[in-house]
């Protein structure tokens, strides 16, 4: 049974946008599994779950349903897991996925498993931003006249359709493109959003 301090919580997940984690790739410029590989004496998805299971949101995880290792380093985490059985079928196909098997969200932010230093203050301030805006895209603050976009991008639940209906490798950029007068750049000097970990000498790079 229930307790009111869980039901209370229950209810105010409800209202929030929950983060789901994109982690079905399939690491072919890595040359293996680089969700789970080793970085600061932990493994580079723990990194990604560790920041996001400090905030009170709703939080899954799309991933590819034979990586045991993977299934293993994530078991003890509190959050929703999805395992996926078209992998092959692209990011955009994982999302779509994701965004089905969590349709009573209010809300998404997507991010990626990849990423493991974007910063708590980041990923909360995403979620507060789509209070008001439909889309909300970091970007790095520059001094030139350009913005360096990043990730995660939050999306409104009013998306939920076209999210569902993504498929390939693109992601949401297609759904960006179609709604640039909804999209909001969210100024931050947070480099964590644009690093990832794409090639095993990213491991050593500096946060």
């Amino acid at each position: 049974m229930q307790s009111s301090k869980q039901r209370s919580r229950q209810c105010l997940q409800q209202r929030l946008p929950g983060f789901l984690i994109l982690a079905a790739g399939q690491g072919k410029r890595f040359g293996g599994n680089k969700l789970t590989a080793m970085l600061d004496n932990k493994r580079v998805i723990q990194h990604c779950l560790d920041t996001l299971t400090r905030l009170n949101h709703p939080i899954a995880i799309v991933y590819e349903y034979r990586n045991i290792e993977l299934s293993h380093c994530i078991s003890t985490y509190p959050i929703q897991k999805i395992p996926f059985d078209s992998a092959q079928r692209g990011m955009g196909a994982s999302l779509a996925y994701g965004v089905e098997q969590t349709s009573d969200w209010n809300g998404w932010v997507i991010c990626l498993g990849d990423m493991p230093w974007v910063s708590v203050d980041t990923y909360q301030n995403i979620a507060n931003n789509l209070r008001y805006h439909p889309i909300t895209r970091p970007s790095i603050i520059n001094t030139s006249p350009t913005q360096t976009p990043g990730h995660p991008v939050g999306f409104q639940r009013q998306f939920k359709q076209e999210l569902q209906a993504l498929t390939g490798d693109e992601g949401a950029k297609y759904i960006i493109s179609r709604h640039k007068h909804s999209l909001y750049s969210m100024e931050t000097s947070d480099y964590g959003i644009v690093l990832d970990i794409d090639l095993p000498s990213d491991l050593n790079r500096p946060p």
